[in-house]
């Protein structure tokens, strides 16, 4: 399954997600492994079913098949510069 390249309002609806709990400085650095799990282990079931929905991943598979593609995609989103942007435009809370 190909990553699906989000338009802006999806972007910035998974920067929101994503900003609530994660620190961009803290991220760059860190293995895919580090990712998924700094990111999986702080949402709750709505930011998860909402981000696995933003990205268009199949939720037939398994959770480890799931996260993987959600990582994937995020990575191939170019989600450090979505979050830098959604920094910039002020949207950070």
């Amino acid at each position: 399954m190909e990553a699906k390249i989000l338009n802006f309002t999806d972007a910035m609806k998974l920067s929101q997600i994503i900003s609530r709990h994660i620190d961009m400085e803290l991220i760059k650095g860190m293995a895919g492994d580090e990712f998924a799990y700094e990111i999986f282990s702080k949402l709750d079931e709505i930011e998860t079913v909402s981000l696995v929905e933003i990205l268009n991943i199949d939720m037939s598979g398994s959770p480890k098949d799931i996260i993987l593609l959600s990582v994937v995609a995020m990575i191939e989103n170019n989600l450090l510069d979505l979050l830098s942007v959604y920094k910039q435009l002020g949207f950070v809370q």
